[in-house]
Parts: structure tokens; C-alpha cells; sequence
């Protein structure tokens, strides 16, 4: 296994987005590596704004008290290790954007679909698939292991 230095685990408060943390927080803690979650509120990206549940993400404060408890979830995890950014914008560009800038060499992305990831891929797993320039590790809900890709 690579030893990462830096993963970028953008989160959307779902449920595959929770164990994505889950992952990207133990991948950090075992590889010695820091881990920002990211938030990325704004415009729609494809058919819906996958980053922008309506019911997680209504006012702005009960959006950063859930963000707040999130990075809690992941520091527990990885203690002294972790922190956190908040885009605005088209979900795909904005992560893309952000991990090439800021130098990640792994992004943890939580998929809705089981181990045939890429058949019911979200617009914005689509877009990390065709265009990362690094490694892309998929973590779907139902399989007890994440399913990579290397983009």
C-alpha cells in the first residue's frame, strides 16, 4: 500500500458519505497521513447537488453544526490529524480544483452503489473517475472493503 501524506475526503452528510470518513480517517491514522474533509455547498452538479442533501443541509447553522460533528467523528478517529475546508460551487470542479491545489495524493469518496460502483455512479464520482489526476479510492455502502480506481 502507498504510504499517503495527504487525503481529501469530501463528505455530503449521507450515509455513504459517513463511511467514506469513516475509511479515509483510518487510512490517515495508519499511514501517518493528514486528512481534510470537505464541504462543498452550492450550485447543482447533473440531475441533483450532490453535495447538498435539502434536510442536512437547510440554514447555514445547522449545516456547520453538522460539519462540526463530523470533523469530531474523523479527529476521533485520527487524533491530531485532521481538518477541514468549505467550497462554494459545482461539486466536481471545486473538489478537483482544491485537491490539485492543495497537493493531495488521495481523495475518499463514498459512492451510492455496491461493488459495480461505477454502473450507479453519482455525477461527481463520474467526474473524479474520469478526470483525478490521482488516486480515487470509492468506498460503496454494502461491501465490507472499499473499491478503488486510480484515475
Amino acid at each position: 500500500m502507498a504510504a499517503w501524506r495527504r487525503i481529501c475526503c469530501p463528505v455530503d452528510f449521507t450515509a455513504p458519505s459517513r463511511l467514506a470518513l469513516r475509511v479515509a480517517a483510518e487510512l490517515a491514522q495508519a499511514s501517518k497521513a493528514h486528512l481534510t474533509l470537505l464541504l462543498v455547498t452550492g450550485r447543482r452538479v447533473g440531475p441533483a447537488n450532490v453535495f447538498a442533501p435539502p434536510s442536512a443541509l437547510g440554514p447555514g447553522r445547522r449545516r456547520r453544526e453538522a460539519f462540526a460533528a463530523w470533523l469530531e467523528e474523523a479527529e476521533a478517529l485520527a487524533p491530531g490529524r485532521v481538518d477541514s475546508a468549505v467550497l462554494s460551487g459545482v461539486a466536481d470542479e471545486q473538489v478537483l480544483g482544491f485537491a490539485e491545489e492543495c497537493g493531495f495524493d488521495l481523495i475518499v469518496v463514498g459512492t451510492a452503489g455496491p461493488r459495480r460502483v461505477f454502473r450507479r455512479a453519482s455525477p461527481l464520482a463520474e467526474a473524479l473517475l474520469r478526470r483525478a489526476a490521482i488516486p480515487v479510492l470509492f468506498v460503496p455502502p454494502t461491501s465490507p472493503g472499499p473499491a478503488t480506481a486510480t484515475a
